[in-house]
């Protein structure tokens, strides 16, 4: 499967179930970071980056063009 479909599937189908009912909730800090790891997993498993290669998170995203789940939930 292609990337770009892949990142597509990901952000229309898996992220909003995910963050049903986001705009109700009080998250801390913590609780963002907690939302933000299974998203950033993913886009590692994508791009086929381990922690191991120490490429950081933001560079990542950058490169795949998508949004953090932190800006999504403010």
């Amino acid at each position: 499967m292609p990337r770009k479909l892949k990142i597509k599937l990901y952000i229309t189908v898996i992220r909003p179930v995910r963050l049903y009912g986001a705009e109700c909730w009080t998250v801390r800090k913590k609780e963002k970071q907690n939302l933000e790891k299974p998203d950033v997993r993913m886009w590692r498993r994508m791009k086929g980056v381990t922690l191991r290669d120490k490429v950081k998170s933001v560079d990542i995203r950058k490169e795949l063009g998508v949004k953090s789940t932190q800006e999504k939930v403010r």
